[in-house]
């Protein structure tokens, strides 16, 4: 999250491990547009979703916001790169920001923690991109596969239930999305 707080230890941790001349720091939001937008609450559980995880009203500020097609371009067009991505409810917005990324050769790996009802805010209940952001991966000629000790395949039928239902039956709430018929590597 793109806050004062997070990028001084950031810093830090960098400068400790003699990362410097290694690394580009990027402190803005992900999204499917170009601006400004306000960020609820504070250190690693910020989000821009109003009332995420309980945060409360008055907890917010205003942080630049980018598409990752804009922030990378094609700077990693023909680069095997992994992306990890933990924002906080605002998956589906950032990944309309990367259609360009999801659909390159060679297909990044993406580490993505999507919930389903968990720390959404009262007035939302469950997830209302949850169906469609795992439909952008399947669209883009990835497979998902759930990140624990023995990865599974997780299917659209079993996301359709989830959706239709509104009741999670994943063990977990990270998951690993690899180029179709590709083995996920060993987590």
């Amino acid at each position: 999250e793109p806050l004062d707080a997070n990028l001084k230890l950031l810093y830090k941790n960098i400068a400790a491990n003699g990362w410097q001349e290694q690394i580009e720091i990027f402190p803005l939001a992900l999204s499917n547009r170009t601006g400004l937008l306000e960020l609820f609450g504070g250190h690693t559980g910020a989000s821009l979703i109003e009332g995420w995880a309980g945060t409360p009203e008055h907890h917010r500020r205003l942080v630049p916001l980018s598409t990752l097609d804009t922030v990378l371009g094609d700077r990693f067009r023909t680069s095997r790169c992994c992306i990890l991505v933990d924002i906080e409810g605002a998956e589906y917005a950032m990944l309309q920001g990367a259609s360009r990324f999801l659909a390159q050769s060679p297909k990044p790996l993406w580490i993505i923690e999507i919930q389903g009802a968990d720390h959404q805010p009262a007035s939302i209940g469950f997830n209302p991109h949850f169906l469609e952001t795992f439909q952008l991966f399947w669209n883009n000629g990835y497979d998902c596969w759930t990140v624990q000790p023995m990865p599974r395949l997780v299917t659209q039928g079993e996301i359709e239930s989830i959706w239709a239902t509104r009741q999670n039956t994943l063990p977990v709430h990270n998951f690993l999305f690899v180029e179709s018929n590709v083995a996920p590597p060993h987590i």
